[in-house]
């Protein structure tokens, strides 16, 4: 017979803890972890359990055919760049993320702050650098002749 042991469950975020707290170590909530009792289990199944927590409140998959799932029309922005926009398969999905990558000195960031003069016509943007200073930005734009007014 398996053993029953306890364990707590944030009530925020769903995630799974061995022991009580104050907080909950993952989202931070403050008495949020309650108590259920579970049959213990072999630590590959208990670590899927882990794992589960971290959907937090997500629903519950199925698996499907992957030809049943409904297409749903997505709304694609041109970047103005019409080699770009074949890349990106037509423009940038809203909502959506692209990391461009590449080896130092390809021109990804200079071909990302023409991307962002040709976007702000038309809609609001931020360009976030982490490694390039504020100076170096706007030395670019400048070099290529960008009218950077409207980028934050």
């Amino acid at each position: 017979m398996a053993k029953i042991k306890s364990t707590y469950f944030c009530k925020d975020c769903g995630s799974e803890a061995s022991k009580w707290a104050g907080q909950c170590g993952d989202c931070g909530a403050w008495n949020s972890l309650t108590e259920s009792l579970k049959p213990k289990s072999d630590s590959k199944s208990g670590n899927r359990l882990r794992q589960a927590g971290y959907t937090g409140l997500a629903e519950q998959n199925q698996v499907v055919s992957l030809q049943s799932v409904e297409h749903i029309g997505e709304t694609k922005l041109s970047v103005g760049s019409t080699e770009l926009d074949r890349v990106l398969g037509g423009g940038l999905v809203l909502g959506s993320v692209v990391l461009v990558g590449g080896d130092p000195g390809i021109g990804k960031s200079t071909i990302l702050l023409q991307t962002l003069v040709s976007l702000s016509q038309s809609v609001r943007v931020l360009y976030v650098t982490g490694e390039e200073s504020l100076q170096q930005v706007s030395l670019r734009a400048h070099r290529l002749g960008l009218d950077a007014s409207k980028i934050r």
